[in-house]
């Protein structure tokens, strides 16, 4: 278990916040399965704009992926780790270009690294997109299974950030979720199964994640130096106060289950 007792209150309120969203995100999804099990005629709401013709509790799953994709835009620094609004000037703590050797260098080598890691990522997951369009073409995912594929991967949202993400250690490389240069792909990430169901619930929310990661790479192309620890003292292992997704804390896990094992042996 990890000792966060050392990290500001932010922090700590932050660490339990988000395990409660893995409780519930996983809540989420479980009643998703049995709903689409036990009342398969509410998944109408998914079709065209069935969505305004009656209540099921799929418009509730709409709203919770609706603020999900609004949260994105707000400066909601007591809500949010700083990995998701590095964007954000608020956030930006300008390093002396004079006090870097080779900085420019540097920044550019960054720069390359983890946009090389971006389009890795992008690749792949149009990949899985295709995949999952040529399953459902061939009927072998139904629209029940795209909605709950949806519940899973927003599950693994959270799961990437609190347990154990693939895109950082096998794709992406970077060394926290602080750094991470994809961070706010999650959204239209999560939506990929429902742009194959025509209809108001998957295209809206299609839409609002297409604005989240387009204002998220815009604000890149803009003020590349907000995303980079090179540039931004703010993503610095030394200024982190323990952010959501730490390096400090997980390689602190490592040592404390190496410990537990030794002691066990002993």
């Amino acid at each position: 278990m990890k000792d966060i007792s050392h990290l500001s209150k932010r922090v700590q309120n932050m660490y339990r916040v988000y395990w409660g969203k893995v409780w519930f995100r996983l809540m989420t999804l479980i009643a998703t399965i049995i709903g689409v099990i036990k009342r398969p005629q509410d998944l109408t709401v998914l079709e065209g704009f069935h969505f305004f013709r009656s209540f099921s509790p799929y418009h509730i799953l709409w709203v919770l992926w609706l603020w999900y994709m609004l949260e994105k835009l707000f400066p909601l620094r007591n809500m949010k780790p700083k990995g998701c609004m590095k964007y954000m000037a608020s956030e930006y703590q300008a390093v002396d270009p004079a006090a870097v050797k080779d900085y420019q260098t540097k920044f550019e080598q960054q720069n390359r690294f983890y946009s090389k890691g971006a389009l890795i990522v992008a690749l792949i997951w149009s990949g899985v997109g295709i995949v999952i369009g040529l399953l459902h073409r061939f009927k072998i995912l139904n629209n029940a299974w795209l909605l709950v594929l949806t519940c899973v991967f927003y599950l693994g949202d959270v799961v990437c950030i609190m347990i154990w993400c693939p895109f950082r250690a096998i794709l992406m490389r970077n060394l926290c979720c602080t750094q991470c240069r994809i961070y706010n792909w999650d959204t239209i990430m999560m939506v990929v199964p429902l742009i194959f169901i025509p209809g108001f619930f998957g295209y809206s929310l299609f839409v609002l994640s297409v604005v989240d990661v387009a204002i998220w790479e815009i604000m890149r192309l803009k003020y590349p130096e907000r995303y980079y620890p090179i540039s931004n003292a703010g993503l610095q292992c030394a200024n982190c106060g323990g952010e959501i997704g730490c390096a400090k804390l997980r390689n602190q896990k490592k040592s404390s289950m190496r410990k537990r094992i030794q002691k066990q042996k002993a």
